[in-house]
């Protein structure tokens, strides 16, 4: 959570940052302070311009000189923004302020950016105090975590009471704790930095800020600092660091960052040397071998403990692809699912198990129990052993199949023969009731009876075909070599394609292997080429060194003329340095690296090797499976011969019966359907009438609108259990259709001549629909005369007259109301006149 919250706080305070601190560096202070002020003076000055009433118990503490001040204790004093800007203008001179107290100061966020601001371009602050200000929250927090972050010199920030989240107090201490390190590192007395002499009583009260210290001094100071800090942009020191996520990889990174930063440091102080040398004296040459010999230390401290962070990348999708091997992961996966992958080649004996399967003294349940002690041994040893258990399973049920069970076949006909006897006798009743009921005219019970036979016929279609079914199954010799063929050709084909199929697997482990050894072998010819090189670049390095400090010995006897030649031998140094880092990471990746590919290469040829050796007990189970299906095949052929043909006739015999059965059934199923569907038709034509019964009441006022809108919602109901009806005899038609066409077959490869009852019920229902649509076109012949022709007549007549009146000008010429209509054809004149009534005036 910490990492987080860090890296969100830092990237926001760097969004957030604003220029300003540079530019009130530069406008503030160099105006104010070429005067040469007092520190109360200038405290004044920036008051006064401001706008503010200097605070006295600030001008107190600064009455001391500049160079004495370390500590700024403000704590309880309670500031304006304005003013807390003021006090921290003057803040920036002190050139030796380590430590400022804002502690219960009740300080706004505001005031924090303003002091963060001052602290970055201060060189010496190292430690702030901001306790019990519980204004101060994540605002807060955004600006001082990338100050402490970013400058190590901090080593102090206390911010208990204030209301800052734990994690983030924790985070900070983490920072701090960091940064202190990084000092004691770097030689820094931490004890004298928090603990600071005090003033003593005797110093000036006032003094002028002179002794050398200027603005540009600051200025000067302020650039050495930022070229100090390791993570600023032009520090040499501060490469892009790799990205990492977990705490481990973190803090190694934290780690290499401050093994780097001790001797980039290092040779940083070593190049001020150099800088320094003119204005020292030649004793200070025995502290400069000093630091280079401890600079060999420290890079052999470096080589030791520098590792490389992160994990290396290589993975075995990875080195699938870049070896191109030909099993890529997801096939292997898949492969590992079927496959039982061993260290040592495995075999797996089922052969005397299957030739059990085969005596012919074997019962059903003993093969039942062989069959499943088989399947648990060839379980998860190749793709194939699924299909080759199920046809082991099919070649036991036709081994089951003999001549042996006529005799029960013969008791199950006897058995179901009762059954057939009992359910003709009902369908006798069932279409003497209909027929009666049909003479009766009880149409309702008719249906009834219809539908009750039709269901008894389909019971007793159900039992024949049961019986059928175990003659066909159990006692038919043809059947049984018919089965015995397919299954001779499926186990041939399956055996085939198994062996096929594995053998393609294991040649493309052997290649996958090869390239794995190939690949390691190499990869250890690359290390050892590298660790060569290395060793070369260490000595290199050594000799460059040496040659490096004969150089400095020679340019040291004349070093104030040749202090030129001195810094560039430092800065060739520095840059060596620098590449003798890069080539430790870079060894030390490579190291990382080179183990993971040796320890993945080792591993997936070991995985691959594992799965090689299931692959030849799957052969080996292969084999004995085809051993057992030629044995199964000759066993089958020979139960087959030995089979005899009653089961056939019997099966015949059924067949036949079953015809007959089936042609009755069907026929009265194709009777009824046809009269359900054109009682459908009726209803539907009568919906229509009554559609148009309603639209004319409406033109003519009839009364009866109610009753036709009842009769209508009747009729859609019946239409709709009328529709349901035809469905369901539709499909139940089909399903028996179904059942009944490979019988047929069956009986036209005997040699049996027969109508087919499918064509016999359609041409029945053809003859019917004929019938139906002469009788319906002389009703609608009927109706056409009665109502189309006699309406287009009287219309024509009505327009004549009309027409004649208008002509004319005469409106007697139309006849009135009550005169009568023209009679049409067969109609007496005058016999469906109504009686005129007179209404008074």
């Amino acid at each position: 959570m910490t990492e987080a919250l860090e890296q969100y706080i830092y990237k926001t305070a760097k969004e957030e940052e604003k220029p300003a601190a540079k530019d009130r560096k530069d406008n503030g202070l160099q105006a104010l302070m070429a005067t040469n002020p007092t520190l109360p003076e200038l405290y004044q000055q920036h008051c006064k311009q401001l706008k503010l009433k200097p605070d006295p118990s600030v001008m107190r503490m600064l009455e001391f000189p500049v160079d004495e001040i370390q500590t700024m204790d403000l704590s309880t004093l309670v500031f304006s923004p304005m003013s807390f800007e003021a006090v921290m203008e003057v803040c920036r001179v002190l050139p030796n302020l380590g430590l400022i107290n804002l502690s219960n100061s009740n300080l706004r966020p505001e005031c924090v950016q303003v002091l963060v601001e001052m602290a970055q371009d201060h060189p010496f602050l190292h430690s702030l105090i901001l306790e019990d200000n519980n204004t101060l929250g994540f605002s807060a927090a955004k600006l001082l975590l990338p100050l402490i972050k970013d400058n190590k010199r901090f080593i102090r920030l206390d911010v208990e009471g204030t209301g800052m989240a734990a994690p983030t107090k924790t985070l900070i201490k983490k920072v701090l704790a960091s940064n202190r390190k990084y000092r004691e590192n770097c030689g820094d007395n931490l004890f004298e930095l928090e603990n600071p002499a005090p003033i003593t009583s005797n110093s000036p009260k006032k003094s002028q800020m002179s002794s050398g210290w200027e603005v540009t001094d600051v200025n000067s100071m302020d650039g050495t600092m930022e070229a100090m800090q390791p993570g600023s942009p032009s520090s040499p020191g501060s490469p892009a660091s790799p990205i990492a996520g977990s705490p481990e990889e973190l803090q190694q990174i934290q780690d290499n960052t401050e093994v780097k930063s001790m001797v980039i440091t290092h040779e940083e102080r070593l190049i001020q040397h150099y800088t320094a040398l003119l204005a020292t004296s030649r004793n200070q040459q025995d502290e400069v071998r000093e630091q280079i010999s401890k600079g060999y230390t420290l890079m052999d401290e470096y080589k030791e403990q520098w590792k490389w962070p992160t994990a290396s990348t290589w993975t075995v999708s990875r080195l699938v692809t870049e070896l191109e091997l030909e099993l890529p992961t997801v096939e292997l996966e898949s492969y590992a699912k079927s496959y039982t992958a061993s260290p040592v080649p495995v075999t797996v004996t089922v052969k005397p198990t299957l030739a059990d399967l085969l005596e012919q003294t074997a019962t059903r349940r003993r093969r039942i129990n062989l069959v499943k002690d088989i399947s648990e041994k060839v379980q998860a040893h190749g793709p194939c052993m699924p299909a080759l258990m199920e046809l082991v399973g099919n070649f036991c049920d036709l081994l089951n199949q003999d001549g042996s069970s006529m005799e029960a076949m013969k008791q199950m006909l006897a058995d179901t023969e009762e059954q057939i006897q009992d359910l003709k006798n009902k369908i006798d009743r069932a279409e003497t009731s209909r027929q009666r009921a049909t003479q009766e005219e009880d149409l309702r019970s008719a249906e009834t009876h219809f539908e009750t036979s039709l269901e008894l016929q389909e019971q007793l279609i159900d039992i024949i075909l049961y019986r059928l079914q175990q003659l066909l199954d159990k006692a038919s010799k043809s059947r049984l070599i018919e089965n015995l063929e397919k299954l001779e050709d499926q186990s041939r084909d399956l055996i085939q394609e198994s062996k096929a199929a594995n053998r393609e697997l294991k040649e493309k482990i052997d290649s996958d292997i090869k390239r794995l050894e190939q690949h390691e072998s190499d990869s250890a010819d690359n290390w050892q080429r590298k660790g060569m090189e290395f060793d070369d670049m260490l000595k290199q390095t050594n000799t460059d060194l040496s040659e490096n400090q004969k150089e400095q010995d020679k340019v040291w006897k004349n070093i104030t003329d040749s202090f030129a030649d001195l810094k560039r031998l430092s800065d060739e140094r520095m840059a060596r340095i620098d590449v003798w880092m890069r080539k430790v990471e870079e060894h030390d990746h490579a190291r990382v690296d080179h183990i993971k590919v040796v320890a993945l290469c080792k591993d997936h040829a070991q995985t691959l090797e594992y799965l090689k050796n299931d692959t030849d007990t799957c052969e080996n189970l292969i084999d004995q499976f085809e051993d057992f299906i030629t044995l199964a095949i000759r066993s089958t052929k020979e139960v087959a011969d030995k089979a005899t043909s009653e089961g056939d006739v019997l099966a015949l015999d059924e067949q036949k019966r079953y015809l007959g059965l089936f042609r009755r059934f069907y026929m009265q199923l194709g009777e009824l359907l046809f009269k359900k569907q054109k009682r459908l038709e009726e209803v539907d034509r009568m919906i229509r009438s009554c559609e148009f019964q309603i639209d004319f009441c409406k033109e003519t006022l009839d009364p009866d609108l109610r009753r036709y809108r009842d009769q209508l919602k009747d009729l859609q109901l019946r239409r709709v259990e009328v529709a349901d009806k035809v469905s369901r005899l539709q499909i139940r038609g089909d399903d028996r259709a179904a059942q009944f066409m490979p019988h047929e077959d069956a009986l036209h490869k005997a040699g049996l001549e027969f109508d087919s009852p499918l064509l016999e019920m359609h041409e029945h229902v053809v003859d019917c629909r004929a019938r139906v649509l002469e009788q319906r076109q002389k009703f609608i012949k009927r109706d056409k005369e009665e109502l189309v022709d006699r309406e287009s007549h009287q219309i024509e007549e009505l327009v004549a007259n009309t027409t004649a009146a208008r002509n004319a000008g005469l409106s007697s010429m139309i006849a009135p109301l009550s005169a009568p209509s023209t009679p049409a054809p067969g109609q007496t004149p005058g016999s469906r006149t109504p009686t005129r009534t007179l209404v008074p005036a």
